[in-house]
C-alpha cells in the first residue's frame, strides 16, 4: 500500500486521477502496438466524430463538459496528425464545424475495433472490482452538481467544525 491509498478519502481525487491515467496510458499502449498513431486523450473526439460527420466546436465542448479551449488543444492535435479538419459553420461563420479527414475516418474505423475490445476488458475490471461502481460514480456527479465540493468544505471551515486535525 503507499500514502495516497492510505489516505482514503482525503487522497480520492488523486487516486481517480492516477487510475485515470494508468488506464489512458495502457490504451495507448494498446493502440501503440496494433500500430494505431492516436492518443487517448482524443478518444471522445474521435467517437463522436464516428457517429456524426460533422458538428460545431462548441456543441462538442458542451457535450463532454470540457472547456472549450482545452477542446481546441486537442483538435489542433488531431489537425496535426491528419485526422480531423476545421471548417467555417456555412450556417454561422462565427463557429466552426470539425469533421473527420478521409485519414481519421479510415483511422476511426480501425478503432473501432480497439474500443470494443477495451470496452469489454474495462467491463470486466469494473465487474471484478464492484458491479455498481459506475453507479456510484454517477451518484457523485449528481452531487456535485447539487452541491459542489467547495460549498461541502468551506461550509465545514465557515462554521468552524476541525476536521483537518490542527485546531
Amino acid at each position: 500500500m503507499n500514502l495516497i491509498t492510505e489516505m482514503g478519502a482525503f487522497t480520492f481525487a488523486s487516486r481517480l486521477m492516477r487510475l485515470s491515467e494508468r488506464l489512458k496510458s495502457e490504451v495507448s499502449t494498446v493502440y501503440h502496438s496494433c500500430g494505431m498513431d492516436f492518443d487517448d486523450h482524443w478518444f471522445l473526439v474521435g467517437y463522436m466524430l464516428s457517429e456524426r460527420p460533422s458538428m460545431t466546436v462548441a456543441d462538442m465542448a458542451s457535450q463532454l463538459g470540457v472547456a472549450q479551449p482545452r477542446l481546441t488543444r486537442m483538435i489542433e492535435e488531431m489537425i496535426t496528425h491528419g485526422l480531423v479538419r476545421l471548417e467555417l459553420d456555412p450556417k454561422d461563420s462565427g463557429q466552426k464545424l470539425i469533421s473527420l479527414t478521409d485519414d481519421g475516418e479510415e483511422t476511426v474505423v480501425e478503432l473501432k475495433k480497439i474500443w470494443q475490445a477495451v470496452g469489454e476488458a474495462t467491463a470486466e475490471l469494473i465487474s471484478e472490482a464492484h458491479p455498481e461502481l459506475l453507479e456510484a460514480l454517477t451518484k457523485m456527479e449528481v452531487g456535485l452538481d447539487d452541491r459542489s465540493l467547495f460549498s461541502r468544505v468551506s461550509s465545514r471551515i465557515n462554521t468552524g467544525e476541525d476536521k483537518f486535525g490542527d485546531g
